[in-house]
């Protein structure tokens, strides 16, 4: 045993002192015993000043952890814990020795269920300021990182990769489940190349404000609508600038890799600031190419030594050529316009693409800028409320004034210009490619804006969500303006419409020219087209049919509404749904009206379907009021009143309801009645409160067998300073009888029938 605990615990270097006795037979025993269990569960070696601990697959142990010593400042010590905190390994290093801490974690060891012979260890912990790596294999369950320098290396398993308060390097894999949870130190994600693992994001780790969080690489899965990973183009974070010398490429991509490249004879200065703090300038004087990766073609933006472009990133501990974007210089802004394309088989011919959805553009003559999504949507910006992506980059540009036709915007036959005192933005992101443009006419024509995703990235946000239905809708096809007719449908909007063009995602678009689809005499084409086509709309909804010559319509006012292959949805309402007609002057003054539902018919077992309706109208002051709801829900209609009215010393409320329906599943008929009330009168040290609960359910069978059943609760209560007392009475009823619980009696009476 002794020349085996010799290889497994090689001697420290340092001075332990020890008690002078020699420790008894009988306790060297139990050592024996307590080794013979779990030493084969980690191995710690020390070498060259790298200590690595493995794990040897079998172990008793939760937790293995590197901590600074308590006792001996110049040590630092290995412990093992089991899941009750017990420490059942422990092991001192001299602090000097050690350079490097590498933990590897184990094999995942499901397959032997709960059987003791042992498992993999879940947890590793760094808490020191020593530097480390992490290889979590494919049973570990964390790995946290320390004050130091983490390296993990991401690798098959699903194992959480904790960033520290030091500088915390991860390394993507391709077929790895990680997740990669930022520390409060500078956090950097390195993604590899064709990745598109939804796990390569940097998030937050729960209760922790994280410290700067940069990646670097291209994540093509970023815009992945139909695997779902498009989701994180909101993801919150900045914009990393990193460069790569060999290639002589500049790499700026979003939290998720959303982005592109920027290839060019670049310079690297760097700033040595104080605190150990860092920043970059990258500076290029001849022609710089935009490298998109996407169907739209490579483009050049003109660079002189004159005119030189230069990017800054904003401070951070990393002496290497990655920082978070700062800002663009060059004089004047950037200036180029859409590339053209040299192979349509292959490539996108944007300006052709967004003529045949019936969008007309210009910008020539303005200057873009680079920022990314968050910042240009935030608010008081000109793009705030664009349909933007908050972790994509954009090329923007925004104009206050101009000579009236360097900028314009068109939709089908109306076209807006930049005039006078009025003006313009545009986004553009090459690595989709998408492009946006809004237009202020200062003319009756209002604002209009339109804009275009190749691979269906614009993302919808609901005005009024509708309950029961949270499907997102992303699209190609952005419109923000008025009257848009919705081909022969007796509809039309004003507002803005997020379009899909490739509901299926099936790579295919919905055939035509979209600008000839909506109209009116193109409405059977869209019709046929539906089952491939998805749309969100905010805005008014004009819903209208003629009959015998007359015209009549609803607009459903401030509205949304949601159209997917096997779902339509709409949520809308009026504050004063009697404006403008006849009665408009005795209708209530604070009445809200609001209609939302839908239907579900994907699936299969039959349409699924909700509707309602509800009114409701305030006293001024908001000292009474009342709200009535009408709800259509697969076979019941349902119909609720509530009337309340708060005085501030004295306050009720009273609610009714009542349904009819038919179960489906039970085959039954059923009528449902619902009655509650409460009242309260008080100021400080005396109140009394009383409240009322009722309810009946009868039920019809189909052989006519009737079923009834109720419940009733009474309730009430005096408080007179720290005096307080209670009173209850219940009663129920059905077929069988009726029972009474009533205080002070020491059971229920009952009546049979």
């Amino acid at each position: 045993m002794t020349s085996l605990l010799t290889k497994l615990f090689p001697g420290r270097t340092r001075t332990v002192r020890r008690p002078a006795a020699t420790r008894p037979a009988r306790t060297r025993l139990g050592l024996e015993s307590l080794d013979s269990r779990c030493l084969l569960s980690v191995t710690p070696t020390l070498s060259a000043g790298v200590l690595t601990i493995q794990d040897d697959i079998f172990s008793p142990m939760d937790t293995v952890r590197v901590s600074p010593s308590v006792v001996y400042p110049d040590q630092i010590i290995l412990i093992g814990t089991n899941g009750g905190n017990n420490a059942i390994l422990v092991r001192y290093f001299n602090k000097a020795d050690v350079t490097k801490v590498v933990f590897r974690g184990g094999q995942d060891l499901t397959q032997y269920g709960a059987n003791d012979l042992g498992r993999a260890i879940d947890n590793y912990r760094n808490d020191t300021a020593i530097d480390s790596e992490f290889y979590p294999g494919a049973g570990a369950g964390s790995m946290q990182g320390g004050g130091g320098t983490n390296t993990f290396f991401a690798s098959a398993g699903s194992a959480a990769l904790l960033g520290g308060t030091g500088t915390n390097l991860f390394y993507d894999s391709p077929d790895t489940g990680s997740s990669f949870m930022a520390g409060t130190g500078t956090n950097l994600l390195y993604r590899t190349s064709g990745t598109s693992q939804a796990a390569a994001i940097l998030r937050e780790q729960p209760g922790q404000t994280p410290g700067p969080r940069l990646s670097v690489g291209v994540n093509p899965g970023a815009y992945d609508v139909a695997s779902g990973l498009s989701g994180g183009l909101n993801t919150a974070g900045g914009m990393t600038v990193a460069f790569d010398p060999a290639r002589k490429e500049l790499t700026l991509v979003g939290p998720t890799g959303a982005g592109f490249r920027l290839r060019g004879e670049w310079t690297d200065t760097l700033t040595t600031l104080p605190g150990g703090q860092y920043s970059h300038t990258f500076k290029a004087t001849s022609g710089v190419t935009v490298v998109t990766g996407s169907k739209l073609p490579d483009f050049t933006i003109p660079v002189t030594s004159a005119l030189p472009l230069t990017i800054t990133t904003k401070p951070n501990s990393l002496k290497a050529p990655i920082g978070e974007y700062d800002k663009l210089s060059i004089a004047g802004g950037l200036n180029f316009g859409l590339p053209a394309v040299a192979n349509p088989a292959a490539q996108v011919d944007l300006a052709k693409t967004l003529d045949d959805l019936g969008i007309g553009s210009s910008t020539a003559g303005f200057r873009w800028g680079l920022a990314l999504g968050s910042e240009l949507m935030s608010s008081g910006r000109p793009l705030s409320g664009a349909p933007l992506n908050a972790a994509v980059p954009y090329f923007y540009l925004d104009v206050g004034m101009s000579n009236g036709s360097a900028a314009s915007v068109s939709y089908g036959n109306v076209t807006a210009s930049v005039g006078s005192g009025v003006g313009a933005s545009a986004a553009f992101d090459p690595a989709d490619p998408f492009f946006y443009l809004k237009v202020a006419t200062g003319t009756p024509v209002g604002t209009l804006a339109a804009g275009y995703s190749v691979k269906g990235v614009i993302p919808f946000t609901p005005l009024k969500p509708v309950d029961g239905v949270t499907a997102p809708v992303r699209g190609n096809l952005y419109l923000n303006a008025s009257g848009v007719a919705l081909g022969s449908l007796p509809a039309s909007i004003s507002g803005e419409l997020v379009l899909d063009l490739d509901a299926n995602n099936d790579g295919r678009f919905v055939g035509g020219k979209l600008k000839d689809l909506f109209t009116k005499q193109a409405g059977g084409a869209l019709s046929a087209a539906m089952n491939d086509v998805a749309l969100g709309v905010n805005g008014v909804v004009e819903l209208g049919y003629n009959v015998g010559g007359i015209d009549l319509s609803l607009p459903a006012g401030s509205a949304t509404l949601v159209y997917q292959p096997g779902v339509l949805a709409l949520r809308g309402g009026h504050d004063n749904m009697f404006a403008g007609t006849p009665l408009e002057k005795w209708a209530p003054k604070n009445q809200q009206v609001e209609i939302q539902g839908y239907v579900i018919w994907s699936g299969g077992g039959g349409p699924q379907w909700n509707a309602s309706a509800s009114v409701e109208n305030q006293v001024t002051g908001a000292l009474a009021g009342g709200k009535t709801t009408f709800t259509l829900d697969g076979y019941s209609i349902t119909a609720k009143n509530t009337n309340w009215v708060d005085l501030r010393i004295a306050s009720a409320s009273v609610a009714v309801s009542a349904t009819l329906g038919y179960d489906t599943t039970a085959r039954q008929l059923f009528v449902r009645a619902d009655m509650s009330a409460s009242f309260q009168v008080g100021w400080t040290g005396f109140n009394i409160h009383g409240s009322m609960a009722a309810s009946v359910d009868v039920r019809m069978n189909q052989w006519g067998q009737v079923r009834f059943s109720g419940q009733a609760k009474l309730t009430g209560g005096v408080t007179v300073g720290l005096i307080k007392s209670n009173i209850s009475v219940s009663a129920n009823v059905d077929n069988n009888g009726f029972s009474l619980d009533v205080p002070f009696t020491r059971k229920d009476i009952r009546v049979n029938f």
